[in-house]
């Protein structure tokens, strides 16, 4: 146990503090050990300076564990121990020191109860010591720092006060910001000392258990008859009444035994006085009786000021830990978690009845159109004929004035139209081009000045009647055989058409169905969103029932659930101080805050618990209700899938549409 496992001071009402026989003579100066005593123990063996003084092996493991703390470098002369009396005791026939064994069970549990041993606070702190802080402190919570440094040139690491000052100065801004009950908790200073009319018990200090155990010069006295002196105090007080003894580390306790009294800080965490006082060797063990109505009135009235004793370096010798100090300040200070049901993160999730996205109906609409017929043979020459007229377009006309090669002139008479672009014209329709050059030669000159149109009807007539009738027979099946072809891809694209309409209606009718069905299941989760929200809440009182059943409707899960904020909301404002007295104690993400922080939060794990519990619930809140959202949404019906079944018969519409046009236009395979 550290410098604070100090007990509380002595009341009657509480706690009950044996009084040994040497307790009982404080007051007059210690007598030195017996020729008999000398010769039944082992004769003491005087110490050194600068060595523990300790004859405990939990004092060796103490001292190992405080190596690395700030050491006070000012001189002991002035508690100085070698006067007369001390030297009075005979060291002669002292026995060589032997090796140390092992410390069995039985000596390390009584090691870890030598904290509880040590004599109470009022060894350490004088009443007209704790009369000055109590009395300083007023009504209200107070951290207070007595320190008394030597201003004699006998002590010149004292300098002044100035690692005094120093230390109490950096205390001071690290308690700077730190909130108990709503209000920065003020730190004071006793730099004077305190006057003291009764002569003040001697200290023996954690190092100190063998001068104790022989009644020898106490830690803080020259020599044996000399006034003990509190000079190369820094004693640091907390005096506050919001630490509840429910909180003590020991935990659940028998039937027959309660937390009581103010804090004690050890080894085992944060103690109530009650629980310290049971794990000293002198702790009574008869059964603990219920107080009276008095002594719980009067038990009230001093647990409004609690006094603590956080560092003692009269006693350990030693400068405090900050960060360790502040942790344990804090600790204290915090209140317990409020006593009305915690808060929850909640917030308000409305529900919009959705609109069913429109779908784009196609109209599958169509006109019929004229066939494209092949020409007739004759009138296909005639129409190559009057590709080659002249821009005039006067006609061509038999001409014999040109010679054999030219066949006719235009109206004009400017353009010329050689036999051999008639034979090309009449060879691709499939006409034997040699007979019409016969028959140029033998009938061109009695054909001068007549139509060209005219000379090749007759040739055809006249020479290629036989060629003329297949090719005319051809025409005809080629006509019949396109207006079938029309026929036929205009019906199944007129049926196609009224399908595709009907089709397309009955898509969009069950889209809506479906929606509308989806609608109802989606206001099912919804309800059931905000069940899950009001459940959050503890000890709500709210009637769920036609929640829970599924009969509720939206308008009445959110009128719940705004109930249940409101409440919510009202158990926050009574929350919020107790937040942001925890969130003081951690003024920024800095190495050292942290460490205060921690240090608090090891030892108060109900805090350490709200805080945990208040970080995770708001990412697992979103997380559900960002779930539920998502159940809501796909509860709907895609309009993508009813929308692409319709895409998919305006595709085939319009791939019908295609094949009707290129029959239509004549391009349709044959």
């Amino acid at each position: 146990w550290s410098q604070s496992s100090r007990l509380g001071p002595a009341e009657d009402f509480w706690v009950r503090l044996p009084e040994s026989p040497k307790q009982r003579c404080r007051g007059r100066p210690p007598r030195p050990p017996s020729a008999e005593s000398q010769g039944s123990r082992r004769p003491p063996r005087l110490p050194t300076l600068g060595r523990s003084r300790s004859n405990s092996r939990g004092s060796d493991r103490n001292e190992n564990q405080d190596r690395n703390q700030d050491v006070h470098s000012v001189s002991r002369h002035s508690f100085s121990r070698h006067s007369v009396s001390r030297h009075s005791v005979s060291s002669q026939g002292a026995r060589p020191k032997k090796q140390r064994r092992p410390a069995s069970q039985q000596q390390r549990t009584r090691e870890e109860q030598k904290e509880w041993t040590t004599p109470p606070l009022r060894e350490l702190i004088p009443g007209e010591v704790r009369s000055k802080v109590l009395g300083l402190a007023g009504k209200g919570s107070a951290l207070i720092i007595e320190m008394l440094w030597s201003t004699s040139a006998y002590l010149p690491a004292h300098n002044g006060g100035l690692k005094y000052k120093e230390v109490a100065s950096n205390l001071k801004e690290l308690m700077e910001g730190r909130i108990s009950r709503g209000f920065p908790l003020p730190v004071l200073t006793i730099d004077e000392p305190v006057p003291i009319k009764k002569r003040v018990a001697g200290i023996y200090d954690r190092y100190s258990e063998w001068e104790r155990s022989f009644g020898l010069v106490a830690s803080n006295s020259s020599y044996s008859y000399a006034a003990p002196s509190r000079v190369g105090a820094f004693e640091v007080h907390l005096v506050q009444g919001s630490w509840d003894a429910q909180l003590c580390a020991a935990g659940p306790l028998p039937k027959d035994q309660t937390h009581r009294g103010p804090p004690v800080s050890g080894s085992l965490g944060i103690l109530c006085s009650a629980c310290a006082l049971r794990h000293s060797e002198s702790a009574p063990s008869q059964k603990e009786q219920r107080m009276s109505s008095e002594q719980a009135k009067e038990y009230e009235k001093q647990m409004q000021q609690q006094h603590s004793l956080l560092h003692s370096k009269l006693w350990t010798r030693r400068w405090p830990g900050l960060r360790f100090l502040v942790g344990r300040i804090g600790a204290i200070l915090i209140r317990p978690v409020p006593d009305v049901a915690r808060p929850v993160s909640m917030r308000k999730v409305d529900f919009k009845k959705r609109s069913s996205p429109l779908l784009e109906r196609f109209n599958f609409a169509f006109s019929r159109k004229a066939i494209s017929l092949p020409p007739d043979p004759v009138q296909a020459i005639r129409q190559e004929l009057a590709a080659l007229d002249c821009p005039a377009a006067k006609g061509w006309f038999i001409t014999v004035d040109e010679g054999p090669e030219i066949l006719c002139r235009c109206g004009g008479g400017s353009h010329r139209l050689e036999v051999a672009q008639v034979l090309g014209i009449l060879q691709s329709l499939g006409f034997d081009d040699s007979a019409f050059h016969s028959f140029c030669l033998a009938q061109k000159g009695s054909w001068k000045g007549q139509g060209v149109n005219e000379f090749i009807a007759h040739f055809l007539k006249l020479e290629m009647q036989h060629t003329l009738d297949q090719k005319q027979e051809e025409h005809a099946r080629e006509t019949s055989r396109r207006k079938a072809q029309e026929e036929l891809a205009y019906q199944h694209l007129n049926m196609t058409q009224q399908g595709h309409l009907t089709e397309q209606d009955e898509i969009c009718k069950e889209y809506k169905k479906s929606f509308e069905d989806s609608h109802a299941e989606a206001e099912r989760i919804y309800v059931t969103l905000c069940l899950f929200l009001v459940r959050r809440l503890p000890s709500h009182g709210f009637d769920l029932r036609r929640l829970d059943s599924g009969e509720a409707t939206a308008e009445e899960a959110a009128q719940v659930v705004a109930e249940a904020l409101k409440l919510n909301d009202e158990r926050r404002q009574k929350w919020s101080g107790w937040y942001q007295e925890v969130e003081s104690w951690k003024r920024n993400d800095s190495e050292e805050e942290l460490a205060i922080f921690e240090s608090i939060l090891s030892q108060r794990p109900d805090i350490a618990e709200m805080l945990a519990y208040k970080e995770n619930e708001e990412q697992r809140l979103e997380q559900d209700i960002q779930s539920f959202e998502l159940k809501m949404h796909q509860a709907y019906p895609k309009p993508e899938f009813y929308q692409g079944r319709i895409n998919n018969l305006k595709d085939t519409f319009l791939r019908l549409l295609a094949d009707y046009n290129q029959t239509v236009a004549g391009e349709a395979s044959r």
